[in-house]
């Protein structure tokens, strides 16, 4: 006893010299905190919330106030959420200049929240001429973003409406602030001027024909526009890069590159990589980065632009040859998407190796009751993926390593605590997710990579990932095979399956070991979100018609197939997102088994009472 009570005691003066350091650390940070406000509060704040235009504004400025930045630069200012730091900046700042049209969506909220405080702004479109989406350009679609008549907000991308606000911010200082930067703004026009110039010669070493732009999203709008260059198509049809591709937006923006004969797209920011390569595969076009929305090192905007405007004209320069339109045979709704598109054929076929392997470990995980882990493992992986990404790694090894650290969290807090397996993979869940978000979020690298992740990308899907699928969903069905008998006696009885001869314990970690390794590969096809979809609504359909091991297998296996050869026609007749008709398809499945199965059930109980 009196053992027991020391160790308690020793726990609590653990607890408090946590408590103690941690307050310790948080009355530290404060102090510095404001230790920093102190230092810069001899002069004006003014917080530009994106980085090319903050470029700008400091040219300006130059030292007579401090210009802040609130959206780091290269990151995806969609994505993007603002940390406690970046608020507090926001609110406290003497100006927020902001570009406006929507560009801002993942800081909106706190720069609406700003300016119902007091604190002053100054919106850039409200000084320019803003460009709207016209008829004909890129591809038809029902996003409002790309409608025609929409307001473009990528106004940074042609020198002359940058400069075109110049001198209304300059008389803006000087009204609100107190800052005579007129002299500042004369030079500063006639900077914008001379490149303006300097672009259009450039340009003019371009002939008409060759003035054609395939780009990421639609973002080049004001610089097509300004240097008379014709908008083909985007990859993302969209003035936003947060649109779904679409197996119809493949098809048509293929087209379009091989009527108009273009010999480079253009990708950028926020836009698939695998989807790109596809594409130029498929049309023989060669691929060009584009950096759209990061400045270079050295933070000026007259390097970004002329960097910029010579990459697209070498690119364009250079001679490319382009494979000419195939005469397709009569259309067929059923057969002509998959036979004329090398990437249908491409999506269909790992889509169809997702759907087995979903299949036969989703019919285990199903029996087994097991379906919060495999929901769990499909979002835990993401913190690993996203540290594979930004470490230059294949995703794949970072989506193994994230499973693995699930798998033996949730197994070291149920042996080694009262709690029970549901508490530790809720836990870890959820811990797992936030942790991968952040690391998302905070990265300059890939932060508009979180969409792909979490959704895939089948579209694009390449020959490696094809040959990769196949050897995943071979050793999953091999290992089924091999274990059925004590996976379906740990299914049912485990007590049954030690009595057998076979440890529950080896047999049960296997079985996540194929869970995992199932939604490890399947994530680069339908993504870490979709996965699950897959490995839960085909077997439960197929548990649902079925009695027999076998049959759930196999009937599962069909409700996967008729669900990706359906998706993808979906997405390519009605210009829907591929990876989420696919799972759209397979849960409708499920509930039409399901009241199928309910509508035969009820007829068969009067059936029988009238048969007595």
């Amino acid at each position: 006893m009196p053992e027991h009570l020391s160790t308690d005691k020793v726990m609590r003066k653990f607890l408090l010299g946590l408590v103690c350091c941690f307050l310790s650390s948080i009355f530290l940070i404060g102090m510095f905190a404001c230790g920093d406000n102190q230092v810069n509060s001899g002069k004006q704040s003014i917080v530009v919330t994106y980085s090319v235009l903050g470029a700008i504004v400091k040219d300006l400025v130059g030292d007579q106030a401090n210009v802040k930045i609130a959206i780091p630069n290269g990151l995806n200012l969609h994505e993007w959420e603002p940390s406690a730091r970046v608020i507090e900046t926001i609110n406290k700042a003497d100006l927020v200049i902001q570009n406006g049209l929507g560009l801002e969506d993942g800081l909106q909220k706190t720069l609406d929240q700003a300016q119902a405080r007091g604190v002053k702004f100054f919106t850039i479109s409200d000084y320019i001429d803003v460009r709207h989406v016209g008829i004909g350009e890129g591809i038809p679609s029902d996003d409002p973003d790309q409608a025609v008549g929409a307001a473009d907000p990528h106004l940074w991308l042609d020198p002359i409406t940058i400069a075109s606000f110049i001198h209304d911010l300059a008389n803006y200082l000087k009204i609100h602030l107190g800052l005579d930067v007129e002299e500042q703004a004369q030079d500063l026009q006639n900077r914008l001027e001379s490149l303006d110039q300097q672009i259009r010669d450039n340009v003019a070493t371009l002939s008409v024909s060759q003035r054609k732009l395939v780009t990421g999203h639609e973002s080049l709008g004001y610089f097509a526009q300004r240097y008379e260059f014709k908008l083909v198509g985007a990859v993302i049809p969209s003035l936003s890069d947060q649109a779904s591709v679409s197996a119809a937006n493949m098809a048509s923006l293929k087209q379009s590159i091989l009527d108009n004969q273009v010999t480079t797209i253009f990708t950028e920011l926020g836009t698939s990589a695998a989807v790109v390569s596809q594409i130029g595969a498929e049309t023989s076009a060669k691929v060009v980065q584009l950096s759209t929305h990061t400045l270079s090192d050295d933070g000026s905007y007259f390097t970004f632009m002329q960097g910029l405007s010579d990459t697209i004209i070498n690119s364009l320069k250079s001679d490319g040859t382009v494979t000419p339109p195939k005469n397709n045979a009569p259309m067929d709704i059923f057969i002509t998407p998959f036979s004329s598109n090398d990437f249908m054929k491409q999506a269909l076929i790992a889509g169809i190796l997702v759907s087995i392997a979903c299949a036969v470990a989703g019919t285990f995980v199903i029996l087994r009751g097991m379906a919060f882990i495999g929901d769990a493992l499909s979002h835990g992986v993401l913190p690993g993926i996203a540290l594979s990404i930004l470490l230059g790694v294949p995703g794949i090894l970072g989506a193994a390593a994230g499973a693995i650290c699930m798998i033996g969290g949730v197994t070291l807090i149920t042996q080694r605590s009262r709690l029970s397996s549901d508490t530790a993979i809720g836990l870890l869940f959820i811990g797992m997710l936030s942790l991968g978000v952040v690391i998302v979020s905070r990265s300059n690298s890939f932060s508009s990579d979180l969409t792909h992740i979490l959704f895939g990308e089948i579209l694009g899907t390449s020959n490696s990932s094809i040959i990769m699928q196949m050897i995943a969903t071979a050793i999953i069905c091999i290992t089924a095979f091999i274990c059925a008998r004590p996976f379906l006696l740990l299914s049912f009885d485990p007590e049954q399956a030690q009595v057998a001869g076979f440890s529950a314990k080896l047999y049960h970690n296997i079985m996540l070991f194929m869970i995992a390794s199932t939604i490890i590969v399947s994530f680069q096809t339908v993504g870490t979100l979709l996965v699950f979809g897959l490995l839960i609504a085909p077997a439960g359909a197929g548990a649902l018609l079925a009695r027999r091991i076998r049959s759930m297998i196999a009937w599962a296996i069909v409700f996967g197939l008729v669900s990706v050869y359906s998706g993808l026609l979906l997405s390519y007749h009605f210009d829907l997102a591929a990876g989420a008709s696919i799972i759209l398809v397979t849960t409708t499945l499920f509930f039409i088994t399901f009241i199928v199965q309910n509508i035969r059930s009820h007829s068969r109980i009067p059936a029988a009472e009238h048969h007595d």
